[in-house]
């Protein structure tokens, strides 16, 4: 009897989970007319769980036929699938707001390519947001790129997001972040946001790119942020705390315009400053971890001098107004350098054990030049001088030949026209005595 009903009980479980999913089927059956082909739980397009009882993906990409696109509603689209966590609705021309509910079970979403461009909203897990929505959001990944979203972009700072790309939308407020300590990824390149660009000290960012916006002041990098690229109008000094734990920074295409400070305990690695107003003499720290420095159209100037003890494998730095002596130390991670277009001067020595593969110095005023050298360059021709002397030269050489030569003709030609002059007047008087002769004769 037990046995018997231990059996009722697993057929009604399992007809149970296999209407749910055949319901869940029927619903999205009934977008066929507005979708283009797909089959329930046998394709890549739409995925169940492993019992086959929820839908868990649905692929709708490139997917949404044109009847659809206005009638869409992301928000009561999801409330119909309550196991959903992933959905792809990218490419669509879907329109109107972009609204994710706060109880969905959804975990990655991307809504990019469209044309939202109504009220956008991030689920905020706080708990007068979790009490009227009855249930908390798992949303970890959100991509809304390349739609016309508008105004203030806010992240909750109770959100479960970890990766964010709100790029090339319509932006146009002040980007607000809040003490988020889940936010790891964060794009907002090519919006039009305003305003201070403020990193909290609390914050788990990793990857920051919020380049071709127009956020202005100054920079505030706190000591456990993680930043990237970051291309605005941004202004002021720019200073590299000693305990950050920056590894890549992008700070180029900006308008800073005091001086560079990196302190000495900081594990940064790259650095791209380049295309700013940055002044004053380069300090590279003797034991910086930096491997990658491009500091070049700025104003620096001074001596460029690398430390021994550093880590630099590339720098460039052509452009600015170095005017001091380059100097190279005897280092063995050193492989490229830049310094073209400056006012460097002095002797130019590369230490015999330097494993400089490749290096740049046009447009300076150097002294002398290592020419035995087998490392890519940019070296003048070391009979540079000489060759200029012979163009100016030999053309001269040649002009003066020739007007030699042309006055010597003109005294030759004059010498012949007297010679030619003197046998006339001769043969002129023969006749004239010939012409005598015979009149004598004739009387």
């Amino acid at each position: 009897m037990n046995i018997y009903k231990l059996f009722l009980f697993s057929v009604n479980i399992s007809l149970i989970f296999c209407s749910e999913l055949i319901q869940e089927c029927e619903i999205l059956n009934s977008y066929k007319s507005y979708i283009h082909e797909y089959q329930c739980c046998k394709s890549s397009y739409v995925e169940c769980d492993e019992s086959e009882s929820h839908i868990v993906s649905i692929n709708l990409r490139n997917n949404i036929k044109t009847e659809m696109i206005n009638k869409f509603s992301l928000e009561s689209f999801l409330n119909q699938f309550p196991s959903l966590e992933k959905l792809d609705i990218s490419g669509n021309e879907l329109t109107g707001n972009l609204i994710i509910p706060h109880n969905t079970t959804l975990v990655e979403l991307d809504a990019s390519k469209n044309y939202f461009n109504g009220k956008f909203v991030i689920p905020d897990n706080s708990e007068i947001e979790m009490f009227f929505s009855n249930g908390e959001s798992k949303l970890k990944i959100l991509n809304i790129s390349n739609n016309e979203l508008t105004g203030d972009l806010i992240i909750p700072k109770n959100s479960t997001l970890v990766k964010l790309d709100a790029s090339n939308n319509r932006f146009n407020g002040n980007l607000n972040i809040g003490e988020n300590t889940k936010l790891e990824e964060l794009n907002i390149s090519s919006n039009e946001l305003k305003g201070e660009l403020i990193i909290p000290p609390n914050s788990t960012l990793v990857k920051l790119d919020a380049s071709n916006n127009h956020f202005n002041g100054k920079l505030n990098i706190e000591e456990k942020t993680i930043l990237e690229e970051f291309s605005n109008e941004l202004k002021g000094e720019l200073i590299i705390p000693p305990n950050s734990t920056l590894v890549k920074l992008d700070a180029s295409n900006n308008h800073f315009n005091g001086k560079l400070n990196i302190e000495e305990k900081t594990i940064l690695e790259e650095l791209n400053i380049s295309n700013n107003e940055l002044k004053g003499e380069l300090i590279i720290p003797p034991n910086s971890n930096l491997k990658t420095i491009d500091i070049s159209n700025n104003l620096f100037y001074g001596d460029l001098k690398i430390p021994e003890s550093s880590k630099i494998e590339k720098m460039i730095a052509n452009n600015n107004k170095f005017d001091g002596e380059l100097i190279i130390p005897e280092n063995r991670f050193l492989e490229i350098l830049n310094v073209a277009n400056n006012k460097l001067r002095g002797d130019l020595i590369i230490p015999k054990n330097s494993n400089l593969k490749e290096i740049y110095i046009q447009n300076n005023e150097f002294k002398s030049y290592p020419y035995d050298t087998e490392i890519k360059n940019d070296f003048p021709d070391r009979y540079l001088n000489l060759k200029r002397f012979l163009c100016i030269a030999i053309p001269l050489i040649i002009i003066i030949i020739i007007c030699i030569i042309m006055v010597k003709l003109k005294k030759m030609e004059k010498k012949i026209i007297e010679n030619d002059v003197k046998t006339d007047e001769f043969t002129i008087k023969i006749e004239d005595r010939s012409e005598l002769l015979k009149k004598k004769n004739s009387h």
